[in-house]
């Protein structure tokens, strides 16, 4: 028994002597194995951190040599190949971005030409002939407004199937309502939390007495009627150049204005964007369901369509001289900044502090939680449509460039920006929103003994947000929210 016991014990030593011999040879199969995981990963480091050394050995071996001229040039040949190859990659994409590369440039050289040229007080016609480029421009743009908006928006909604057109359209006015009401919010707290309207000092020669009533009696109503009227437009061909408006005027008694106010109706030279809007949003559907009865006017709004992105892409390669000629006419123009910025220096900072925040923090975080993607990559391609809107100061201008840039730069579903762009440049105003809710608080700061009580600001915060959406619409729309 006990030779059998120590047969066992012997048999389980050598097992175990086995496989520590075995795991020593192991081991470094094991480690050679990871080493080349990571060298296959990480090749490109592996190569460039050996080659300095090597480089670096070379270096101080050869500098002992005194090595001729010729040799020193060709040691330094892959160095110089090397920029050949990074120029040719920096002309490749200024060959794909050379409209941006203009455009950015053309700011810069605008805004130093303006900075320069109000020293030199311009007189009145050199202005007219520095702003003539930039009105052009914008006559340009202005010009492609009814037929992009009418053919964009017809094909899109004809294009797509019913239950599609439903849904964007759902989830497009969720949205605008969604980001209007955060603008609000994000301007109201920042101006409760700067309170610009403390910070200035406020000086009423009156001192708010024999101060004569001007204030027209438009009201929330009269706009909101406007709105309606301007929806359902009795003239089509007159809804392309005008739009209807209440106004409030005067009787003449005796070659004299100062009779009671009566209330009549006029049209101003204006386009009336939320008919035909509407209408276009109307003919698309009734086309989208007609198939193949409305195929060939579809076909028709198709080629209009095209025709007036092509239009677009031509005045598109004008726009850095109308850039840089819109903003040297408005340096030369504005008056003192000094001044300027010395009485609403604290109110500029809070509606650009909160520009900045809808901007750059708040519509990105919503890009990047609902398509889970880089917005850095989404806002690059979105660099001219800045550009252009800074300049133009219109959404209506920068409309075209707006569709030209996410169809050619983001690759968005033509058929979708077509729709969503151009309604939402009318009725989806974040900066207007927000502009309003600082507006109205500031001027309450500014008023001696008005208290601005928590009701107040939600009663400020809803009439920001309802009277954003007619605020383009109607003439007066931002003047009401801010009486």
């Amino acid at each position: 028994m006990e030779g059998g016991g120590d047969g066992g014990r012997k048999e389980e030593e050598a097992k175990r002597a086995y496989w520590s011999m075995s795991m020593q040879t192991r081991a470094p199969v094991s480690l050679m194995r990871e080493c080349c995981i990571w060298l296959k990963k990480n090749l490109l480091l592996a190569l460039t951190i050996t080659f300095a050394f090597v480089g670096g050995g070379f270096g101080f071996y050869l500098r002992s040599m005194k090595p001729s001229i010729a040799t020193v040039e060709i040691i330094n040949l892959p160095e110089k190949l090397y920029c050949i190859f990074r120029m040719s990659e920096c002309c490749m994409w200024l060959k794909k971005n050379l409209l941006l590369a203009l455009t950015i440039t053309f700011a810069f050289v605008g805004g130093g030409c303006g900075f320069y040229l109000r020293s030199m007080k311009l007189s009145i016609a050199t202005v007219e002939i520095i702003n003539l480029p930039g009105e052009l421009f914008m006559r340009m743009l202005q010009m492609t407004m009814l037929p992009l908006i009418t053919s964009s928006i017809i094909t899109g909604l004809a294009t797509l199937d019913p239950k599609t057109s439903r849904r964007v359209f759902t989830l497009s006015f969720v949205y605008y309502a969604v980001t209007t009401f955060i603008a609000v919010i994000v301007g109201i707290i920042l101006v409760l939390s700067i309170a610009p309207g403390k910070r200035v000092v406020w000086y009423d020669q009156n001192n708010g007495k024999n101060v004569p009533n001007n204030l027209s009696p438009f009201t929330a109503q009269d706009a909101f009627f406007d709105l309606l009227r301007n929806v359902f437009p009795e003239n089509l061909a007159q809804a392309c150049i005008e739009q209807y408006q209440t106004v409030y005027k005067r009787e003449d008694i005796n070659g004299t204005l100062e009779g009671p106010l009566r209330k009549t109706s006029t049209y101003t030279n204006r386009m009336n964007v939320i008919g035909i809007i509407a209408m276009s949003v109307t003919c698309g559907i009734i086309l989208g369901k007609m198939r193949e009865k409305g195929e060939s006017l579809v076909n028709i709004l198709i080629a209009v369509d095209q025709v007036t992105m092509n239009i677009i892409s031509l005045i598109m390669w004008y726009s850095p001289i109308g850039i840089a000629s819109l903003i040297i006419g408005k340096l030369v123009e504005v008056a003192d900044v000094r001044e300027t910025l010395s009485a609403l220096g604290f109110y500029m900072i809070t509606v650009l502090s909160g520009l900045f925040i809808q901007m750059f923090v708040i519509q990105p975080l919503i890009y990047m939680l609902l398509t889970r993607k880089n917005p850095l990559t989404f806002m690059k391609g979105l660099l001219q449509v800045w550009m252009t809107a800074f300049v133009t100061s219109s959404s209506a201008a920068t409309l075209p460039v707006t569709i030209e840039c996410c169809e050619q730069n983001l690759n968005i579903d033509k058929r979708i920006a077509r729709f969503v762009l151009p309604v939402g440049a009318t009725i989806n105003m974040n900066g207007t929103a927000l502009y309003e809710a600082v507006s109205a608080v500031f001027i309450a700061q500014l008023t001696v003994g008005y208290k601005l009580t928590v009701l107040k600001v939600i009663i400020i915060r809803y009439d920001s947000f309802l009277g954003v959406h007619w605020t383009k619409i109607v003439h007066h729309g931002a003047s009401i929210f801010e009486q």
